[in-house]
């Protein structure tokens, strides 16, 4: 435990770990090198079986525990019954902090006595620690955020810092197998009244091995999450249309998941699943989006380009055969196409290097279906598309150029 020279809060960190040889030190380090001094480290070791204890003996100011292996929210809960903090935070095992996170999210709670967690900005990094992006698409959410949270999950568990006391009032975390702890623990947290509170600025480095995860383990997730909401609808009245919204969710996140991976039929079994509780999304430029390049990064998806069209076209190829889609969609098949045809344009666009091919798929979707340029926000980017990036830039130019002659002249 670090000793504090004032009378800072304590904060405990609790670990959890499970055969964490290969980043356990890295993330007990950013720790330790935390400019928030008043903080006692707990490490809880869910029966490891590699090198994770001999690691963690050699640091001198960490509390490990050993238990046999009973899960990740087992091992939360013994390292809640174990700390002393008044804040606690749950720190999985390969992620990392920055040194600002523990003193900038205690400074908010100590400010704002009525907000009972606070949840830092993160960025995404993989195995080797290299950053993927330089956003994670990160929002801030603050006071009651039950609804929204029952759709959308925007935050992991390494990156809030909760009153310990609103863990004690829900007993922990719930111990039901083939459940989504993290989430379900959260919803009943907040619905109990906990307000939240946010910090823009990335305080938290998650790590991600999505190319470690095979199929049998995306589709058990999405079954755990789907007996969370299940088990949220059950104990707390819901209302239809946002409990629609919350399954449509969770499989469009696994629709991108599934492109991501290269595994298109999962995607359009999922995609139909969405679509069915949500008709909405196949309206939106963001599933477009999702579908051509899955949750990557646009830049290296359309490094690319033939690949995402061949995702998005195979996908809405699938969906379309489907023999139960919601009443409608069928219908709209023309507009629905040319409208994947005229956001992959777009896309391709703005990345650069591609004009040729945003202006080719741009032709092709005016030609499925013109109205798809009728929107008052379509003509702006039909112009660019058709111009080029070169004439854009240099129109750019030329403007600027007249702009500035005119200042001159009236001076």
């Amino acid at each position: 435990m670090k000793v504090s020279t004032d009378e800072s809060p304590l904060v405990s960190v609790v670990i959890p770990c499970y055969n964490a040889e290969c980043f356990i030190q890295q993330t007990v380090t950013s720790v330790i090198e935390q400019t928030y001094r008043a903080t006692e480290i707990i490490v809880v070791d869910d029966g490891s079986t590699d090198e994770t204890a001999s690691i963690i003996a050699q640091f001198d100011h960490v509390r490990y525990f050993y238990q046999p292996n009973s899960g990740p929210a087992a091992a939360r809960n013994t390292g809640l019954q174990l700390s002393k903090g008044e804040y606690i935070a749950f720190l999985d095992a390969d992620d990392l902090w920055m040194p600002e996170m523990l003193k900038r999210c205690v400074a908010v709670l100590e400010a704002q006595p009525s907000v009972g967690a606070v949840h830092a900005n993160w960025l995404p990094i993989d195995s080797n620690g290299q950053l993927l992006r330089q956003q994670s698409g990160w929002q801030p959410w603050r006071g009651d955020i039950f609804e929204r949270l029952l759709v959308h999950i925007p935050f992991n568990t390494s990156s809030i810092v909760w009153h310990r006391a609103w863990w004690h009032k829900i007993g922990g975390f719930d111990l039901t197998p083939e459940v989504n702890d993290d989430w379900l623990n959260w919803l009943r947290i907040v619905h109990l009244g906990c307000q939240f509170e946010a910090i823009a600025q990335p305080l938290v480095y998650r790590r991600t091995h999505p190319q470690g995860i095979t199929r049998v383990q995306s589709q058990r997730v999405v079954q755990w999450r789907l007996n969370a909401l299940e088990r949220i609808c059950s104990e707390y009245s819901v209302a239809e249309s946002l409990r629609r919204a919350a399954y449509a969710e969770i499989y469009w996140v696994s629709t991108m998941q599934a492109v991501s991976q290269d595994r298109l039929d999962d995607a359009v079994d999922d995609l139909r699943q969405a679509v069915d509780n949500d008709p909405s999304l196949l309206s939106r430029r963001s599933t477009f989006f999702g579908l051509a390049c899955g949750d990557s990064d646009s830049r290296q998806r359309m490094s690319t380009p033939l690949v995402a069209q061949y995702n998005l076209m195979r996908i809405l190829d699938g969906l379309f055969s489907c023999a139960e889609l919601p009443v409608g969609i069928l219908d709209q098949e023309s507009i629905i196409r040319a409208r994947a045809l005229f956001y992959l344009a777009q896309i391709a666009y703005s990345v650069g290097e591609h004009d040729i091919l945003a202006r080719r798929l741009l032709g092709q979707s005016l030609r499925m279906n013109p109205s798809v340029a009728l929107d008052s926000q379509a003509a702006p980017w039909v112009a660019r598309i058709l111009l080029g990036r070169r004439l854009v830039r240099l129109g750019h130019k030329v403007k600027a150029s007249m702009m500035s002659e005119k200042a001159n002249a009236d001076r």
